[in-house]
């Protein structure tokens, strides 16, 4: 989209919502970053020491489980 010296680039879809709804959490969870439980098990993360959190999302109609993380070493 837009012209070709500058072109615009959007994302659209239930991802893109879903990652800037979590990204407003961190404010809420004073947490440099927020993933989804899906996100954590895919990356074979260690959630023994991690925030668990059941959140509404504007859009979905059941909670999603997500992680606040801290520094991740």
């Amino acid at each position: 989209m837009g012209p070709p010296e500058t072109p615009i680039i959007s994302a659209l879809g239930d991802t893109v919502n879903i990652a800037a709804r979590l990204e407003e959490k961190t404010k809420e969870f004073q947490s440099p970053i927020v993933a989804s439980a899906t996100t954590v098990e895919l990356a074979k993360l260690d959630t023994s020491k991690l925030e668990r959190h059941d959140v509404e999302v504007r859009g979905r109609a059941e909670p999603i489980v997500v992680y606040a993380l801290g520094n991740v070493d």
